[in-house]
């Protein structure tokens, strides 16, 4: 099992993979590609220009939508099986379309957001320091 997974994926990152901390991901010093915290932090910040929040959100809504729809031909077959669980079901999708949504746009918001401005509302809710090309000094 592992033989065809070193591989497929490399030695380097399989091993970046299985040596990390328990319970953590791999971090970068910016704290990781998939830093859903950051991202809400700069969506609460005002000194984040609202275009790029815009933007930000405007992603989430079209990959929440591209979700809902591959998900339909399935919501019609349980509906049609099951009319009760298809009733619930549609409950749940207006939640979906909103978690999914801002959980997108807080992982894209600091890719969007300017640079600087990121670093250092980073450096404000973590307490590391970064230098001026966010490599963690301390």
């Amino acid at each position: 099992m592992i033989g065809p997974m070193i591989r497929l994926f490399g030695r380097a990152l399989l091993h970046k993979t299985v040596t990390a901390p328990a319970g953590r991901a791999v971090a970068t010093a910016t704290g990781g590609l998939l830093d859903v915290k950051l991202g809400l932090r700069l969506m609460r910040d005002r000194r984040i220009p609202l275009t790029s929040k815009l933007v930000a959100l405007t992603l989430g809504g079209v990959f929440a939508l591209g979700l809902e729809a591959a998900q339909i031909p399935l919501e019609v077959v349980v509906g049609a099986l099951m009319p009760l669980l298809g009733i619930a079901e549609l409950a749940f999708d207006g939640i979906e379309l909103l978690a999914a949504s801002v959980l997108v746009a807080s992982i894209a918001l600091p890719f969007l957001a300017p640079r600087a401005l990121v670093l250092k509302i980073q450096q404000e809710g973590d307490g590391r320091v970064y230098d001026a090309v966010g490599s963690r000094v301390r």
